[in-house]
């Protein structure tokens, strides 16, 4: 547990505006120069040690995860107001933060969170198909980088134990500027697929010693669509009789449903476009819980498979399974898979400290990135 006071939360987020008595670096035009000699070493070594604070993101929770990493810490990240709120007070003696209605939830999320990083699960799934390993594709533009094309691409493992893993990928161009997606080399691709299936074999012989070792079926889930080179280097990795299909998951406001009733549609509901795509609602009303976990007519999730075949239907009840598995926040029902859930966190946080930091750190579990 790392528990930081409020002003650290304050200042040191992207957006903070710091107090000029707080300011304690060189005039403007001399940042400006720090930042491009960041980018890569000069001949003066006093002017390297001047340009470290600028090889690294601003966002203190990210650029503390990254530093963790070498080190193998899952960490939980907790103000100090969250713990003692009466002690943050204004000028009118007035509390700051108001948590007097959620402390039960404060302290079951944390609680629930806490018990995953040391190495449980709070629950599981009740039903989940075996031999299958689901894997979810994170992309973080390197902005340190000369080119704009440059992103650090990292995937994340789910074996049908509900157990996660996280292993990085190389940073190379990776971003296409003109249509805004992210495509895989065919050699990066196959490099990705090779390490999450021995990744796969490490875990499984863990969890389950003496059972195969290799999976039946393997989903890449991605936000954005796949190639025919992306493919081709999936399969090359692949052992023969091991399918791998390549889907694609957006969330759309493209189609609405209303209904004439008090609660929106049901969570589950899926609209089949075709044997390729559907549209899948994982939020709505639960019936269980008689009520809706969203505050609003819920939007849905654009499903589309890329490449590969396989039954549309099973691929949404498995993407709608893995939406329960959000062990971070405590979330029935949340509105992503967990594949992709945190996708854009994980990739945050393996681009806000110098690549080579932590280039050699083994795969490590989910917990470590959240």
């Amino acid at each position: 547990m790392v528990v930081i006071p409020d002003e650290v939360y304050q200042w040191c987020r992207p957006d903070s505006q710091l107090p000029k008595d707080l300011i304690r670096t060189p005039k403007k035009d001399y940042t400006s120069t720090l930042k491009k000699f960041a980018l890569e070493e000069t001949f003066f070594d006093e002017i390297n040690v001047e340009t470290d604070p600028y090889k690294y993101d601003i966002n203190f929770r990210n650029q503390f995860k990254a530093r963790m990493l070498p080190y193998s810490l899952s960490t939980q990240i907790i103000r100090e107001s969250t713990l003692e709120p009466e002690t943050y007070t204004d000028h009118f003696g007035n509390m700051k933060r108001k948590l007097s209605d959620i402390k039960g939830h404060i302290a079951w999320s944390l609680s629930s969170t806490a018990y995953y990083k040391i190495g449980g699960k709070p629950w599981k799934l009740g039903k989940i198909r075996s031999g299958v390993c689901y894997i979810g594709l994170a992309y973080k533009q390197d902005y340190r980088s000369k080119s704009i094309r440059n992103a650090c691409c990292a995937a994340q493992m789910f074996l049908d134990s509900g157990d996660g893993t996280v292993f990085k990928g190389a940073v190379g161009p990776w971003y296409n500027p003109v249509r805004g997606d992210y495509h895989l080399s065919k050699e990066q691709a196959k490099e990705i697929m090779e390490l999450a299936l021995k990744t796969y074999q490490v875990e499984n012989e863990r969890i389950k010693p003496g059972t195969n070792n290799l999976p039946k079926e393997i989903f890449i889930h991605a936000k954005n669509s796949f190639n025919q080179e992306e493919y081709e280097g999936f399969c090359e990795a692949l052992p023969t009789g091991i399918k791998v299909v390549c889907i694609s998951i957006k969330k759309t406001d493209s189609l609405k449903i209303f209904t004439q009733k008090k609660f929106p549609v049901l969570r589950g509901l899926a609209y089949l476009m075709s044997e390729t795509s559907a549209f899948l609602w994982t939020q709505g009303f639960v019936p269980r819980l008689q009520t809706s976990l969203a505050s609003e007519v819920p939007n849905c999730l654009d499903i589309n498979i890329s490449q590969g075949e396989h039954d549309i239907d099973v691929i949404c009840q498995d993407i709608l399974s893995l939406t329960k598995l959000n062990y971070n926040a405590c979330i029935y029902a949340d509105g992503l898979p967990v594949t992709l859930r945190f996708a854009d966190s994980v990739g945050e946080i393996l681009t806000a400290a110098p690549f080579d930091e932590f280039i050699d750190a083994p795969p490590l579990a989910f917990r470590y990135y959240i």
